[in-house]
């Protein structure tokens, strides 16, 4: 698609740019507005502008562009969407704001405003977070889902032992790997959790934690607590997603809040077996139990069990593995997203800003 223009920043998610990697076409162009900590895998080349210029230059960038050379903007997170807002209006385009999940409180007021101007859509993963949002006041007509989009792992075998090898983990070892950012609510110290109770029962269970995030500190340090910190890997963004899923045996997914959507759409069209809890997310983008084992949302036994279970049963974890990649191979494609943003794009109208 000509004339796209992408503008990431410093709170632009991890799972959003992993989305927006996979969206992107070659001429599109991305703009960084300050510093972002890009996750391994990230290959899209970004222009970044510095602050303190911040969304003045962005402004600036549009201004200089010839008419009809920027035809959409895509803003990868709210504060994005407000630098994006200048380029659209000057260029009379539409705006489609992308959030990975329901966005932070301090967010709303200035998503509903963004929202107000006309002429902007806003996409989530799931059909749950959209209700959420239109439940806080935003149209339901603007609000639309993006199913999060994952490619297939390349030369997995290689990557596998490439990835194992790294962490010292033999093919004797059964890796459980807890994907997605390190955020307050994405349910790392669980997955930390879980893992410690199943060490207690095997010793030959060990817990990779590739992401990174705010809230690495907190997990480092409550990993530290349980005895077997030794055996939890937390590589401090060394490892990509596409690693450590060609590593993992697992998947453990165990949010309160921050649902990883693309890296736990990721997870299953890998066809891995995901030990999750059950969100109204997660059960939307799991199709219920059809993809992974659930549990109830902070049931930490229940949760290994789980695990336990497919540990101790390689015909149930296979067949969990085959389920999650039926079901999610045709929903999660880049394809798949693709049409979905095209759909999105054509309820906007070019210049119709109020």
């Amino acid at each position: 698609m000509a004339g796209v223009l992408h503008i990431i920043d410093a709170e632009t998610a991890t799972d959003a740019l992993r989305q927006l990697a996979a969206v992107v076409a070659p001429d599109d162009q991305v703009v960084s507005v300050g510093p972002v900590d890009v996750p391994r895998e990230f290959t899209v080349p970004v222009q970044r502008i510095h602050r303190p210029l911040g969304s003045a230059a962005v402004e600036g960038l549009a201004a200089r562009a010839p008419v009809g050379q920027v035809q959409l903007v895509q803003a990868w997170s709210v504060a994005a969407a407000q630098a994006g807002e200048a380029i659209a209006r000057r260029k009379g385009c539409e705006m489609v704001v992308h959030l990975p999940h329901f966005p932070p409180l301090r967010r709303l007021d200035c998503l509903a405003v963004l929202a107000s101007w006309g002429n902007v859509a806003v996409t989530v993963p799931t059909e749950a977070c959209r209700g959420r949002l239109v439940a806080e006041g935003l149209s339901a007509s603007i609000v639309h889902v993006l199913p999060p989009a994952s490619a297939a792992i390349q030369d997995r075998p290689a990557l596998r032992t490439r990835t194992r090898r790294a962490l010292g983990v033999s093919d004797e070892h059964h890796l459980m790997v807890a994907p997605g950012a390190l955020t307050q609510q994405a349910g790392h110290k669980y997955a930390c959790w879980v893992f410690a109770v199943l060490r207690e029962i095997r010793s030959d269970v060990r817990l990779l934690v590739p992401g990174e995030g705010p809230a690495r500190p907190s997990v480092q340090y409550f990993a530290s607590t349980l005895g077997y910190d030794r055996e939890i890997h937390m590589p401090a963004g060394r490892i990509g997603l596409a690693d450590a899923l060609a590593a993992a045996d697992v998947v453990v997914s165990l949010p309160t809040g921050d649902d990883p959507g693309v890296s736990l759409a990721a997870a299953l069209v890998a066809g891995l077996p995901v030990v999750a809890w059950a969100t109204a997310d997660v059960q939307e983008l799991t199709g219920g139990s059809r993809a992974a084992a659930l549990s109830p949302v902070g049931d930490v036994r229940g949760a290994s069990a789980e695990s336990l279970r497919l540990l101790d049963e390689p015909a149930a974890a296979g067949a969990l593995a085959s389920a999650a990649a039926a079901w999610a191979g045709p929903r999660y494609s880049v394809a798949a997203a693709g049409a979905a943003l095209e759909r999105i794009r054509s309820t906007l109208h070019q210049g119709a800003w109020a």
